[in-house]
């Protein structure tokens, strides 16, 4: 495996790093028997914010990216081929499932239990390193409510590039040196829709029928799916005009199942306004001509 380079630190109060290797942190989560008691400790702590406090006081962390002078601030953010997704607060049932999800994704790079044995930390791949900080963020949280659809799970949106990730234990660590690269993608700035009028609500059956007639790309359908579902249930109708394209293949249940799981993992990262966004890069345009506003 390429020997990454990575940043670390012994105290989270401290802004100074050094630089070592993924490989280095691979082994340390694997063996490092300092770490491993430190995380047994943390693991007998019932209450979640003593252990909070515990794991915060006492255990290292690292960064899957560089910094101008070894500084961890995101103004000091210069490279990243990685992010890291948090996935907590799971029951013994849920470990167990996610555990299989991510074994099956061939996208997860590595993934391990989390500091609490309550979850997972869970590394992706970009398909090329990411040097603004911005960029960074955006793509995070793009992928982030994707898992959570993905893995039927919340996972974290923290998306700073400068987050520190505290080290844990897991003699099995998985690693798929092989993983799907994520793709860097670039975002425009838009108009914020949360609470649409009826001036823009207008618009809404045309984008939607266009979509159904021209969208060839899952991603794009899921994440017009994501949109839809900030209407509420008024949206489902919506997503089952959007989803009766001979492309997909899905039954009326398997797509109110889906929405439902919108409705469920939604974040607020994903607004109407991205609709509107993917029908216009397949073509849409506005019509002048009002459209009726009933789904």
């Amino acid at each position: 495996m390429n020997n990454f380079i990575i940043s670390y630190g012994n105290s989270v109060f401290n802004t100074q790093m050094s630089t070592s290797t993924l490989n280095d942190v691979i082994a340390r989560t694997k063996s490092d028997l300092r770490i491993a008691e430190t995380i047994k400790n943390v693991r007998s702590i019932s209450d979640k914010k003593e252990r909070s406090k515990y794991k915060t006081a006492n255990l290292p962390f690292f960064n899957l990216g560089t910094f101008q002078d070894d500084k961890r601030k995101t103004e000091y953010f210069l490279s990243s081929e990685f992010m890291i997704v948090d996935i907590d607060n799971l029951d013994d049932q849920q470990l167990e499932e996610v555990k299989n999800k991510l074994q099956n994704d061939n996208r997860v790079f590595i993934y391990f239990l989390s500091p609490s044995g309550n979850g997972y930390k869970v590394v992706y791949r970009f398909s090329e390193p990411i040097t603004n900080s911005k960029k960074f963020s955006e793509n995070y949280k793009y992928y982030a409510e994707q898992l959570s659809v993905d893995y039927g799970v919340e996972t974290d949106k923290t998306s700073d590039s400068a987050r520190a990730c505290f080290f844990s234990h897991d003699p099995n660590l998985y690693l798929n040196e092989n993983a799907e690269l994520l793709e860097v993608k670039e975002f425009i700035e838009t108009i914020d829709f949360t609470a649409i009028t009826t001036d823009e609500e207008k618009f809404l059956p045309s984008a939607v029928e266009y979509l159904r007639e021209h969208i060839d790309s899952y991603d794009d359908w899921r994440r017009a799916g994501m949109a839809l579902s900030t209407l509420g249930e008024r949206g489902r109708s919506y997503f089952q005009q959007l989803s009766s394209n001979p492309r997909y293949k899905d039954t009326t249940e398997d797509i109110d199942k889906k929405f439902d799981n919108f409705l469920q993992t939604a974040s607020g990262k994903i607004q109407i306004a991205t609709l509107f966004d993917i029908a216009k890069k397949h073509g849409f345009s506005y019509s002048t001509k009002e459209q009726p506003t009933t789904a």
